[in-house]
């Protein structure tokens, strides 16, 4: 319990006031004359006794209705978090965080969240005196105010609703700078839908937070929602006018069931394809749309729910790619293997989907300037001749795959690679003595992590004792790589210490070397393809975007156009959802991206009371913006509950009870 005004108990003497009188009263005799000694009689001692203890119970009475008179003018609270009237406004720093992420969208109990949002911000600023040093700043954008709050403009735009999702550690990093050396009482309101993910990061500055008093609002949730989470393409190869499968993840984040909600699939803003959705609150299904493109090209999808409590989530966009065909080049000091030639043929259908094309090591140049999607490279040694050359060309984002052949007797030349890989030298094993590929990194080669690949794996009879390493996929049971990736700028490398023949391994007679390889093709063709990106991701301009072109515009959602800066790696982009474009100044389409929320955003958990301890403070509280008063409710968890209007009450039942005591004693006296 603490005392706002505690210099009335400087009062507390008065309570000797009833005591005093009863004692005068005591010695106040009054003489009475009487002509016969019978009125004596009449004065029982018991009745002396009775009237003596009401005078003592009055007495009791009129002090404890003093002491409360006095108890009440200090006015007396419980249940605060700290005394502010310890300190004067200029010793007291309020911070009020904002979580505009994505999440906070939306409606709840048919009211605007951002409305909810905004009356709140206005209940905790009015709670705070205008002296007070104010601290204001949103997740997304930071620090937007920092000083008095008398001199705070007045903006009904202070801030905005995002598309977004970021953390409060990057707050709580600039309140530390500037904050953790001030001696003053520190608060910290933090408005908030309770998302966990947000607050992890404030574990690292919990000593910071270690003095300060921190609130948690929390707006109520959405009722009516269906959040679209992810997109996939079941289909590795995309063909025109055959069957597509996309896969669709939708969660019911909201709190009651959903029964026939209508989803369509839109394919350059016509649509193709729609069904019903139901589910259960907090469940999470898959559903399947089945489709067909006509013709090669990129094509602008979206997936469209019917309307909820949070419009903003309703739509998902992506982007479906069917290249004309996929190039691939062949560098060989010889032939190709004829497993490799049918590879390829078996990959090729109809001679549409892949254009193969053979060079000699002599033909770097034309292999390179060919714009080849893919190539492969038989012989480790010819890299003494095109290594610098295919360096440049992977860091542009081409996909570069290696083999040895017979000719090979060491690994010298892959040291521009991984300077592990040098001067490593064959193992040859007979038939029976041969050794075992296992798959380490299996998620990223879906046939490598089948049961067929379990049941029969890769049997090595030859290969290059090349280091494992973090970038190894495939290792031997005697720990050398078999099969690794490598990241070189824009594009990737596969180094295989095998080559493509039984005499090196039974890989080419295995039922999963087609779609290994099928896949593998088209790694780096999908990667720069992506279906979609997060809203906040890095969209990278790539060079064939560039080529040809002094000048670029980018095209956002809501048809806002500027120029790009053509010195830069990166496009500055609207951090909205939708299809963002990069024209020509003649409005030519050059590329286009497919932007979404974070999935984070729509399937997280929710924060409680002992999360609030673990990563903000143990002075932290929770309190429900769906309560009533939310004033009220603000000015009891910072300062806590008056109690004078409890002591009021007492003290009207004390001086009922005192009346009627004194009423008997009155009669008594008389009679």
């Amino acid at each position: 319990m603490n005392f706002l005004s505690s210099i009335f108990f400087s009062l507390i003497p008065l309570i000797s006031i009833p005591l005093i009188i009863h004692l005068l009263n005591k010695r106040n005799i009054i003489t009475i004359d009487f002509s016969s000694i019978r009125f004596l009689k009449a004065l029982e001692s018991e009745s002396i006794r009775r009237l003596q203890f009401l005078q003592i119970l009055l007495m009791i009475l009129r002090t404890l209705i003093i002491l409360l008179i006095i108890f009440m003018m200090t006015r007396p609270v419980i249940g605060g978090l700290f005394s502010y009237w310890d300190s004067d406004d200029e010793a007291l720093i309020s911070a009020i965080i904002i979580d505009d992420s994505f999440s906070m969208n939306g409606k709840s109990n048919d009211q605007e969240r951002y409305d909810l949002v905004i009356s709140t911000f206005k209940n905790v600023l009015e709670n705070i005196s205008d002296n007070s040093q104010v601290y204001i700043a949103t997740l997304s954008k930071g620090e937007l105010y920092n000083g008095i709050k008398a001199k705070l403009p007045e903006s009904e735009n202070l801030f905005q609703l995002t598309y977004t999702s970021s953390e409060i550690g990057g707050i709580l990093k600039d309140m530390e700078s500037q904050f953790s050396e001030q001696d003053a009482i520190k608060e910290l309101y933090y408005i908030t839908d309770g998302q966990q993910s947000h607050i992890k990061s404030a574990a690292p500055f919990k000593p910071f937070l270690s003095d300060w008093k921190i609130f948690t609002l929390i707006i109520p949730p959405v009722k009516d929602n269906l959040s679209i989470l992810t997109v996939d393409i079941a289909d590795a190869i995309l063909l025109p006018n055959s069957p597509l499968t996309i896969n669709v993840s939708i969660l019911n984040n909201g709190g009651m069931d959903v029964e026939n909600r209508l989803i369509q699939l839109f394919v350059n803003e016509i649509s193709v394809a729609q069904q019903l959705v139901t589910l259960k609150k907090n469940s999470e299904s898959n559903f399947e749309f089945i489709t067909a493109i006509p013709q090669t090209g990129d094509y602008a999808c979206h997936l469209k729910l019917d309307d909820d409590d949070r419009t903003e989530d309703n739509n998902f966009y992506f982007k479906i790619s069917i290249p004309e065909k996929l190039k691939i080049g062949t560098i060989a000091s010889d032939n190709e293997t004829v497993y490799m030639s049918h590879l390829i043929e078996s990959i090729n259908f109809k001679n549409t989907v892949i254009s193969n094309t053979k060079y000699s090591p002599n033909n770097i140049q034309r292999a390179i300037g060919d714009g080849n999607d893919v190539l492969i490279q038989n012989g480790y040694h010819l890299l003494s001749a095109t290594g610098i050359e295919l360096i440049e060309y992977v860091g542009k984002g081409g996909h570069l795959i290696i083999f040895p052949d017979d000719t090979d007797t060491s690994t010298s030349e892959l040291d521009i690679f991984e300077s592990q890989y040098f001067n490593s030298y064959k193992k040859e094993l007979t038939n029976e003595n041969f050794q075992i590929a296992s798959a380490i990194k299996a998620n990223s080669q879906k046939e490598l992590s089948s049961i067929t690949y379990t049941k029969n794996p890769i049997k090595l009879f030859q290969y290059f004792k090349l280091e494992q390493n973090d970038n190894s996929i495939l290792v031997t049971d005697d720990g050398f790589s078999v099969y690794s990736r490598h990241y070189e700028g824009n594009g990737l490398i596969d180094i295989f210490s095998m080559a493509p023949t039984l005499i090196w391994s039974n890989f080419p007679i295995r039922g999963y070397f087609i779609p290994f390889f099928h896949q593998l093709f088209y790694n780096q063709f999908n990667s720069t393809n992506n279906l979609y990106f997060n809203i906040d991701d890095k969209w990278e301009i790539s060079l064939q975007a560039k080529e040809g072109h002094d000048n670029l515009k980018y095209e956002s959602p809501t048809a806002q156009n500027y120029h790009i800066n053509m010195n830069s790696l990166h496009v500055d982009y609207q951090r909205i959802p939708g299809i963002h474009k990069l024209n020509t100044l003649d409005k030519i389409e050059i590329t286009f991206i497919a932007m979404n929320p974070r999935e984070i955003e729509s399937n997280d958990k929710y924060i409680n009371e002992i999360d609030l301890k673990q990563y903000l403070s143990e002075n932290a509280s929770i309190i429900l913006i769906s309560e009533s008063n939310l004033k009220e409710t603000i000015q009891s968890s910072r300062v806590g509950s008056e109690l004078w209007k409890l002591i009021l009450y007492l003290i009207t039942l004390l001086l009922i009870i005192e009346m009627i005591i004194s009423s008997n004693a009155v009669k008594k006296t008389s009679s």
